[in-house]
């Protein structure tokens, strides 16, 4: 039986990661990634605390459409509970 050749040898995958270092290996720990991951939430918790009234009213707005009136909703990465 004749083997097909393997055409994507070398090709990233569309699951490609990269940390600050460069591209992630198997080699990497995770302690990067969630140094990375971390310093993002972070960083989206810092922007919501800012957010301007009239944002928050059209958030709110959003999240009554897609829930539906009286729907108690939570952020997973500030914990803020919503009753919209």
């Amino acid at each position: 039986m004749d083997e097909q050749p393997n055409h994507d040898v070398g090709k990233r995958s569309p699951h490609h990661r990269t940390t600050s270092k460069g591209p992630l290996t198997m080699s990497d720990s995770n302690t990067e990634i969630d140094e990375e991951t971390m310093a993002g939430i972070r960083a989206y918790y810092e922007a919501r605390a800012n957010l301007p009234e009239e944002v928050l009213a059209e958030e709110r707005y959003e999240l009554r459409a897609a829930f539906g009136a009286g729907a108690e909703v939570v952020d997973i990465f500030t914990g803020e509970t919503q009753i919209v």
